[in-house]
């Protein structure tokens, strides 16, 4: 078959389109576990239980969490990349079935939990690799398309899902989940290959640059990710129970929801669009700086629906795209392109480890008062303050250049480049 060229071409954008689509409908169920989560709180049998929110963030916490060991084997068995991809699919099937006969709260954090999230993570990451064989000038652009790819689904499964629920509880909705994933990712997945022929990687190849973890840099990065992670899933996590405790509708908290899922796709695609044109810092500082102000002074003082889609709105402009950087971070950090995986694996462990612990303090700190006349409607007062701290701590780390040149480093600091090595990367022809 003839090759075909990176960035461009009917078979790049055809692997862009289907790898959206599976992307997309696997996590925008997680994306839209708040509407469950509300309907969990209210319904028997898991009616009083104070930590469901647990079981959200162990969908995403678990998808991060066991990046690097999936790195791992993708480097060391690239042409099974298919196959994982396709137990992926099978195990988050099995997930969505086991949690419809769920009686325990227990049951949801194993199944639709640490099962969902262990199964998205056999899809993603091989998806993702595939991803930089097709796009290489254009990465950030590709990244931020599959990454909005979620939140165009969050637009609409919010309403579908509360639909199915309030009609016909959640072991069915579960149930329905599962047969219209088997159905469109099955249709879908013949789209999901490779650009290059999978390589077998001999030892000298697996060895990593192990210096990028002493540069200040690299630490800057860590801290500003640790603590984003902290508080970014938490809004979509109550979201809909704070719209429920200010006295609005169950459809009205699902809208929330949703439009806070169709605006990260704009600043997942925004914040792409930036990091192929400008310094990362540049996207990162914004991000991290406008997210705390619109935390701080946007939920913590909303009382009204118009007031919470308006913050739903701007948290998902500014907050929505910080991780669509990793690509960038790892490509500024390293030029070899084993190190910018790991690298990539890296931060996406540090960023579930975050969100767990996030979401741990976040079921001790919500109160049992609901007070609309005072901040954040004193029951989700310490959550808001959580979130807009972390947040706020994270930007700090986009100050990585100032740590540098206090070190004695002389970096000139370029809003339209990088002033660390960026990976000279060739367009490669790319053969079925």
């Amino acid at each position: 078959m003839p090759p075909h060229q990176a960035d461009g071409g009917r078979r790049a954008w055809a692997f862009l389109f289907g790898a959206s689509i599976v992307e997309g409908l696997m996590w925008g169920l997680p994306l839209s576990f708040g509407v469950f989560q509300a309907y969990y709180e209210t319904h028997d049998p898991f009616k009083g239980e104070k930590h469901l929110q647990l079981v959200g963030t162990l969908t995403t916490g678990v998808s991060y969490l066991g990046t690097p060991f999936v790195a791992f084997l993708l480097l060391k068995f690239q042409k099974y990349r298919r196959h994982m991809i396709f137990a992926g699919w099978l195990i988050c099937i099995s997930a969505l079935v086991a949690s419809s006969f769920a009686t325990q709260f227990w049951h949801l954090a194993v199944s639709q939990g640490i099962l969902y999230g262990f199964g998205f993570l056999f899809i993603e990451y091989p998806v993702l690799d595939m991803l930089n064989e097709w796009f290489v000038k254009r990465r950030g652009m590709a990244y931020g398309m599959l990454s909005g790819s979620g939140g165009v689904f969050g637009l609409a499964l919010p309403f579908i899902i509360q639909t199915l629920l309030d009609r016909y509880g959640h072991a069915v909705t579960l149930r329905v989940c599962a047969i219209a994933m088997f159905v469109i990712v099955g249709s879908i997945l013949p789209l999901i290959q490779g650009c290059l022929r999978p390589k077998i990687l001999d030892a000298a190849d697996r060895k990593f640059d192990t210096t990028v973890f002493w540069n200040t840099t690299f630490m800057a990065i860590t801290f500003s990710n640790i603590f984003q992670g902290l508080g970014f899933f938490l809004p979509s996590s109550y979201l809909p129970s704070y719209a429920t405790d200010i006295g609005l509708s169950t459809t009205q908290g699902a809208f929330i929801l949703s439009f806070l899922n169709f605006t990260q796709i704009i600043g997942q695609m925004g914040i792409g669009h930036l990091s192929d044109h400008y310094n990362a810092r540049i996207p990162m500082l914004a991000s991290t700086f406008l997210s705390a102000v619109v935390v701080f002074l946007g939920w913590g003082f909303s009382k009204t629906f118009e007031t919470l889609v308006a913050f739903s709105a701007f948290f998902g402009l500014v907050a929505g795209g910080y991780s669509v950087l990793y690509c960038r971070f790892a490509t500024a950090l390293t030029e070899d392109s084993t190190t910018a995986l790991l690298l990539y694996s890296i931060f996406e462990f540090q960023r579930g480890v975050s969100s767990i612990l996030g979401s741990l303090s976040s079921g001790f700190a919500v109160s049992d008062r609901v007070n609309v006349g005072r901040y954040g409607v004193e029951k989700y007062e310490v959550i808001i303050l959580l979130v807009g701290s972390g947040m706020l701590f994270s930007c700090c780390g986009c100050f990585s250049w100032v740590i540098s040149f206090f070190r004695g480093k002389r970096h000139t600091f370029s809003l339209l480049e990088d002033d660390f090595p960026v990976v000279e990367e060739k367009e490669e022809l790319c053969a079925a």
